[in-house]
């Protein structure tokens, strides 16, 4: 019992540390260690320490926990990041994790599993902001409030005509210094880049080197707006292609 309350709190003590140092620290640890480590932090924590670390290991990790528990843990993952785990397990694993997830987090996740790997759609997340041009920068900030992503990860707000086609983007700056009752419209810029959902994934790397961008939203062949490839997604993809 004093073991596990030395355990106990040195998981306390690591639940403190930034995601990405625990993720180095679960990877110098035993298969055993790992799985002890993970059940014992909540699904949030577990889910952006899981993020960090290869996928391949992720697969692991999560084949070698309680599948309820692994099936909370992916329910907290983005959309994309679960998609690509979901893809390097067993068939039957990942049918048995989208059966236990939330009903509406399966469906994301479905819909990214069935496009192409290092396309757009592989890559893109479905968590973004898209509102009507008249909508106000007031409805931005109640958007933002319900927004179920990571907030870091807004760096402009999408408007979309009443069938959903992409026609305009905010960035954010522009956002935070326009009065509440400013519609959306008269913020946008003047010209949105985009990307189709089989556009491949050297294409999307050569648009966010070509023009510094954050971000870049996902379009299907008729320019409804489906999703959004990140930076950081980017970034990822480079470094595991080294």
């Amino acid at each position: 019992s004093s073991r596990r309350l030395k355990l106990r709190i040195s998981y306390e003590r690591l639940a403190r540390l930034h995601p990405a140092d625990i993720a180095d620290i679960l990877e110098e640890l035993s298969r055993d260690e790992q799985r002890s480590l993970i059940e014992a932090l909540d699904h949030e924590t577990a889910a952006q320490i899981i993020s960090e670390i290869p996928t391949s290991m992720q697969a692991q990790l999560l084949e070698s926990i309680p599948v309820e528990k692994a099936a909370d843990i992916v329910d907290e993952m983005p959309p994309d990041e679960a998609a690509d785990v979901l893809q390097e397990l067993p068939p039957e694993t990942s049918a048995k994790l989208l059966a236990d997830m939330e009903k509406e987090d399966a469906q994301e996740v479905k819909e990214l599993l069935g496009f192409e790997e290092d396309t757009a759609g592989a890559l893109m997340t479905t968590h973004y902001i898209a509102l009507d041009g008249s909508a106000t920068v007031e409805n931005v900030i109640e958007a933002m409030k319900q927004f179920e992503g990571p907030i870091e990860s807004i760096h402009s707000v999408y408007l979309v005509d009443a069938e959903e086609h992409l026609v305009g983007a905010v960035p954010l700056a522009r956002i935070l210094l326009a009065p509440a009752n400013t519609p959306l419209q008269a913020l946008s810029v003047e010209e949105v880049r985009s990307v189709q959902t089989d556009t491949d994934a050297k294409t999307v790397i050569d648009l966010f080197r070509k023009y510094n961008l954050l971000a870049l939203p996902v379009v299907d062949d008729k320019n409804h707006l489906v999703g959004l490839v990140t930076a950081d997604d980017v970034l990822d993809l480079v470094v595991r292609r080294r």
